[in-house]
């Protein structure tokens, strides 16, 4: 099957698929044996159910509309910058995760991206 989704939206899906297993990769860092850790474990959960929503919805069936995206990767940005400036997890994969939402922000935002989403994409 031919893939028409622009440039932009491929690496939209790509960065949020990145931004994933990122948040894997932080709840396991977080995790320290303690029952204080369960906090961050399940904010670094929530924030890999939001990386992997938002590259699910630059997939090539993906559902959501053009505003969903943008808010979606703007909470998603606000929680990565909350978690590290809150210190929930390690600053350097937390300042990663940081800029990768930022990008998805800038994914969204492209005009590409708007035209490709309000297209009828379910039924090519």
């Amino acid at each position: 099957m031919i893939d028409n989704r622009p440039k932009i939206v491929k690496v939209g899906f790509g960065l949020g698929i990145l931004g994933g297993i990122l948040a894997i990769a932080a709840s396991v860092f977080t995790y320290d044996g303690g029952s204080e850790s369960v906090i961050n474990v399940g904010l670094c959960f929530v924030l890999m159910a939001f990386f992997f929503a938002l590259g699910g919805g630059f997939a090539r069936n993906g559902s959501g509309t053009w505003g969903v995206l943008t808010g979606m990767s703007a909470i998603t940005a606000g929680i990565c910058i909350a978690m590290t400036l809150y210190g929930s997890i390690n600053v350097w994969l937390g300042s990663v995760m940081t800029v990768i939402a930022l990008l998805m922000i800038v994914v969204a935002l492209n005009r590409d991206t708007a035209r490709w989403i309000k297209t009828d994409r379910l039924l090519k």
